[in-house]
C-alpha cells in the first residue's frame, strides 16, 4: 500500500512539473564555485554551458567560461566567449579588458590596444587594474 501511495505522489508531482531544475543563475554560481574553490576550469565550463542552454544570452556565463579558457591557454575559445558576451552587452568593460589581455598574448597588438581602449572608455577605473 506505501509503494502504490509513493508511486501515485510521485506521479502527481512529475505530472504537475514540480520538479525541481537549476536555473541559469544557478548553473552560473555552481560554474564559479567549481572554478574558484577547486580550480576546475574544465569543469566550470560545463556548468556554463548547462547556463547558456538555458539562457544563451546570459553574458556573464559567457565572460566567465572565456575567463576559463583564457586560464586553459584556449585562447581562440576565449576570445569567442568575449566577444559573445560583447555582442550581448556591449558595454561589458570587462569582457573588453579581458579580450585584450589574450589579445596580447597573442601578438595582436592593434586589435589589443583598441580592445583596451574600449574597455577604458566604458569604466575608467580598468586603468588602474
Amino acid at each position: 500500500m506505501k509503494i502504490l501511495f509513493l508511486t501515485i505522489i510521485i506521479s502527481i508531482i512529475l505530472a504537475s512539473g514540480c520538479v525541481y531544475q537549476k536555473t541559469a543563475e544557478q548553473w552560473y554560481i555552481d560554474g564559479l564555485n567549481k572554478a574558484a574553490y577547486t580550480n576546475g576550469c574544465e569543469a566550470a565550463i560545463v556548468y556554463y554551458d548547462k547556463a547558456l542552454e538555458i539562457d544563451p544570452r546570459f553574458s556573464e556565463a559567457w565572460f566567465a567560461k572565456g575567463v576559463c579558457y583564457q586560464n586553459l591557454r584556449q585562447y581562440n575559445e576565449s576570445i569567442k566567449c568575449y566577444n559573445r558576451a560583447i555582442e550581448i552587452n556591449p558595454r561589458y568593460a570587462l569582457a573588453y579588458y579581458q579580450k585584450s589581455k589574450v589579445m596580447l598574448v597573442l601578438g595582436l597588438n592593434e586589435d589589443a590596444e583598441d580592445a583596451y581602449h574600449k574597455a577604458i572608455a566604458i569604466d575608467p577605473s580598468l586603468i588602474n587594474i
